[in-house]
């Protein structure tokens, strides 16, 4: 993007039904505080839930470069975090790999992993 200031628009789109993420350079609605964009036009959520299960369209206008409009849909699917029997958390395989057994991440004394 060489336009110095595009028209950047991140919406989610849930049953159909678009609602804005990011308008007007600011990140609004339920993603408010867990969401940031990233230059150049790259929506970062942090702490997803499953309600952020969705898909995401992202349109760019930029007058100024060869290419003035573009636009991307993503989808979103956030599951939940499996927990191993022992009480840490799981991991999750890949599409295609087997569920670890037995395996599981568990904080040390000084928070770390």
């Amino acid at each position: 993007i060489t336009t110095l200031k595009p028209r950047i628009e991140w919406k989610k789109i849930q049953n159909g039904e678009p609602s804005y993420v990011y308008f007007e350079s600011k990140i609004i609605g339920a993603l408010q505080n867990r969401a940031m964009l990233l230059e150049p036009a790259s929506l970062l959520i942090t702490n997803a839930t499953r309600e952020d299960t969705a898909q995401y369209r992202c349109e760019v206008s930029a007058p100024n470069d060869m290419k003035t409009f573009d636009e991307i849909l993503i989808s979103l699917e956030v599951q939940e975090i499996q927990h191993s029997e022992e009480g840490g958390l799981g991991s999750v395989p890949l599409p295609g790999q087997e569920p670890s057994r037995g395996g599981s991440v568990r904080p040390t004394d000084d928070g770390s992993v």
